[in-house]
C-alpha cells in the first residue's frame, strides 16, 4: 500500500480541523479523533517509511477490539475527507484493506425548507447579521463550500449578461476559474452587505466586524458562526456526551443541490452549480432525491 506522508501544511490543517470538530462534535468524538491522530503520528515518527497497511497491522496487534481499531482509523478518514471538502487537497486518499465492522453510518442530511427559513430568520439586520445572512445565502442558494466563501473577494462579485455572479476558487483549484450565479431574489442582500462593509480596505468579501477594518474571516470562524445560528434556530443541539448531529454546516451546500434537483433541475444544471468534474458525483444527489420521489416500489403491481 502506498505510503501516506504527513506534510507540515497538513499538520497545520490538522490543528484547524481538531479545533473545528471541538465545536461541531461531541467531546467524546473530539477526544477520540485527537487520540487517534496522536497514535498515528507517533507510529509514523518511530517507523519511518511505513505505510498505512503497516499501521493497520500495528493496530491489529495492539488492540483486540475491532471497534477500537476502526475508531483509530476513522480519525484518519475523517480528517482527509474534511481536507477534500475544504478544497485543501484534491481528493481524500482511499484507505483500502480495512475491514470495517457493521455500524451505523451517519450521512449528511439536507435541511428542510422550514429549517432554511428559520436559519436565515436568525439574521435580523445588524451589520453582523447582514454578513452572516450573505455567507449562508451563498451556501444555500448558490451552493458554495465554506472555503469558497472564505476565499471570496469583493471583486469576485460581477455582472454577467445582467445576472449577478461570484467567481469561485473551487476544490483542488489554484485560481478562481469558475463562477456561480446568485439568484435574483438574493442580490439585494449581497448589495446590502457590500454597502455595510464599504470602507474596509481588506479585499476579502467577508470580514471581521468586531473591530475596525477587521480582516478576512477564517474557515473556522465561518463554521462557528453558521453552527451557532443552526443551534439558535433549533436545527441542531449543542453537542454533548454521546450526541451527534447529522445536520452540519456542510449540510447547507448539500441542501442547495438537493433542493435544486427536487425542484426539477436537470443533471447538467446541478452539475454546473456544484462544479463537479464527474457527473456521477452529481448523480449521488439525484439518486437520493429520486429514491423517495419516484421509488421502484410504487411500480410493483400483482394484479391480473
Amino acid at each position: 500500500m502506498k505510503e501516506i506522508t504527513v506534510q507540515t501544511s497538513e499538520l497545520r490543517n490538522l490543528v484547524t480541523w481538531l479545533k473545528e470538530i471541538n465545536i461541531t462534535h461531541s467531546p467524546h468524538t473530539h477526544r477520540a479523533y485527537k487520540n487517534g491522530w496522536k497514535l498515528y503520528l507517533d507510529f509514523m515518527r518511530n517507523n519511518s517509511g511505513s505505510s498505512l497497511m503497516d499501521y493497520r497491522q500495528y493496530l491489529e496487534e495492539k488492540y483486540t477490539s475491532k471497534q477500537t481499531k476502526n475508531l483509530r482509523l476513522s480519525a484518519l478518514r475523517a480528517f482527509y475527507t474534511w481536507q477534500a471538502e475544504q478544497g485543501l487537497i484534491e481528493y481524500a486518499p482511499v484507505i483500502r484493506g480495512i475491514k470495517k465492522s457493521k455500524q451505523v453510518i451517519h450521512k449528511r442530511e439536507a435541511l428542510t425548507n422550514e429549517e432554511v427559513r428559520n436559519l436565515l430568520a436568525t439574521c435580523k439586520g445588524s451589520p453582523i447579521d447582514i454578513r452572516d445572512y450573505c455567507v449562508m445565502s451563498l451556501m444555500l442558494y448558490s451552493g458554495l463550500r465554506i472555503v469558497e466563501c472564505q476565499r471570496a473577494d469583493v471583486k469576485d462579485i460581477k455582472t454577467r449578461k445582467g445576472r449577478m455572479t461570484i467567481d469561485v476558487q473551487g476544490k483542488g483549484h489554484t485560481e478562481k476559474d469558475d463562477y456561480n450565479v446568485i439568484p435574483t431574489h438574493q442580490e439585494e442582500y449581497i448589495r446590502a452587505w457590500l454597502n455595510v462593509r464599504n470602507g474596509n480596505p481588506e479585499k476579502a468579501l467577508f470580514v471581521d466586524m468586531r473591530k475596525e477594518n477587521g480582516g478576512r474571516l477564517t474557515t473556522r470562524t465561518i463554521t462557528r458562526l453558521v453552527h451557532n445560528r443552526m443551534v439558535s434556530s433549533g436545527i441542531v443541539k449543542r453537542v454533548g456526551q454521546g450526541m451527534r448531529n447529522t445536520k452540519t454546516v456542510h449540510s447547507l451546500r448539500h441542501t442547495a443541490l438537493t433542493n435544486a434537483i427536487d425542484n426539477d433541475a436537470q443533471l447538467l444544471q446541478a452539475q454546473q452549480m456544484a462544479r463537479h468534474k464527474n457527473p456521477e458525483t452529481t448523480l449521488i444527489y439525484l439518486s437520493g432525491v429520486n429514491r423517495l420521489k419516484s421509488p421502484a416500489e410504487d411500480l410493483i403491481n400483482y394484479k391480473e
